[in-house]
């Protein structure tokens, strides 16, 4: 039986444990330092995840962080990284100590990292070279990205995702692994532009959001419309900035064109935290405002990518290998978000 350990039980941990479950998979379902009442909840007699609103296979092993041993790792084909992405060091902590052999690591952890003081690059590097620090080499890697939202995939809504590598033989491992009738696995080798674009449209569905709020509907309409005008012009900027970012990256551009970029953006604009921030700050708040208000105590990954990307793009722009011009959605998202000042951008700018 092929057994996955999964570190983080909130929503996207949680959500992917299921389809692998089904599948007869062995999974062990570790909680992070900030998931006691999620095991607990879970441990009960509806075995219902809070965020999920759904009862988890009973077949799941549940497990605190504190009771986590060598023994839970034991035999494990598969570690997921399900943690977001400030629990990231704590993940890699938690494999450093109890990994045994050499199984692969798959990360649906989103985010980039500041390498060296001024190059932005994705995740995976960061996690090889703290494995080779720690263990004396890396495992092989898997990552996931596409539009998932965490509570269809657990309800078994059709859901289409992206699995990336290096080496297509793992890749195509762990797509049997998790693929089921309603959650479809298609694979691909560009593992840099996989993950960057799930970095990247975090951060550029702030912006399509604050489109909406920036841009109410006439007074006396109906106040649940959203007017989706601006919004089109915007996720049409959103999309061509992160195609080129991902090109700088490292990743490419065709990436972008598919379910890692544009589909992911789709479902990310449409819901979630990152949506919910771009419609208060499009409605006059500064983004320390709605951290402190509405989004208080919530991990908002797209301000976490822009800090990332502020400094490696100020660099790129000084020395010439960008163009700051061509990214005019990017530059007012970064300067609300690092500046902490009202996000102020012209989406008629988009099309001249």
């Amino acid at each position: 039986m092929t057994k996955i350990v999964i570190l983080g039980s909130g929503v996207m941990g949680s959500a992917i444990a299921i389809p692998a479950a089904r599948n007869a998979c062995e999974i062990v379902l570790v909680g992070s330092p900030l998931d006691n009442e999620l095991i607990d909840a879970m441990a009960g007699a509806s075995r219902s995840h809070p965020g999920l609103g759904v009862p988890m296979p009973a077949a799941i092993e549940l497990v605190k962080v504190a009771d986590l041993s060598d023994t839970h790792f034991a035999g494990a084909d598969v570690v997921l990284l399900g943690v977001s992405s400030p629990g990231l060091e704590w993940g890699l902590e938690r494999i450093c100590r109890h990994v045994q052999g050499r199984p692969t690591l798959m990360m649906v952890t989103k985010g980039l990292d500041l390498h060296d003081g001024r190059t932005t690059r994705t995740l995976p590097p960061l996690v090889d070279e703290t494995l080779h620090r720690r263990l004396g080499a890396a495992l092989p890697f898997v990552g996931v990205g596409g539009p998932c939202i965490a509570r269809e995939v657990a309800e078994g809504q059709p859901t289409a995702t992206v699995f990336g590598g290096t080496d297509p033989g793992i890749v195509d491992a762990c797509r049997k692994m998790f693929q089921r009738p309603n959650y479809q696995v298609r694979t691909t080798g560009d593992l840099v532009g996989l993950e960057a674009c799930a970095a990247i449209k975090n951060l550029m569905a702030i912006g399509i959001a604050a489109s909406w709020s920036a841009n109410p509907p006439r007074q006396g309409a109906d106040p649940g419309r959203r007017n989706m005008n601006p919004a089109a012009g915007c996720f049409q900027q959103a999309f061509t900035e992160m195609a080129e970012l991902c090109q700088w990256l490292g990743g490419e551009k065709e990436t972008a064109y598919g379910l890692p970029g544009l589909g992911d953006l789709f479902v990310t604009v449409n819901a979630g935290r990152n949506s919910r921030l771009g419609l208060e700050i499009g409605a006059g708040l500064r983004v320390s405002q709605a951290m402190a208000g509405a989004l208080a105590g919530e991990t908002v990954e797209g301000v976490d990518t822009g800090h990332k990307l502020a400094v490696g793009l100020a660099h790129a722009f000084s020395c010439g290998d960008l163009d700051e011009a061509t990214f005019p959605l990017t530059g007012a998202l970064l300067t609300s978000i690092v500046d902490d000042v009202p996000f102020e951008i012209q989406t008629r700018s988009f099309w001249t």
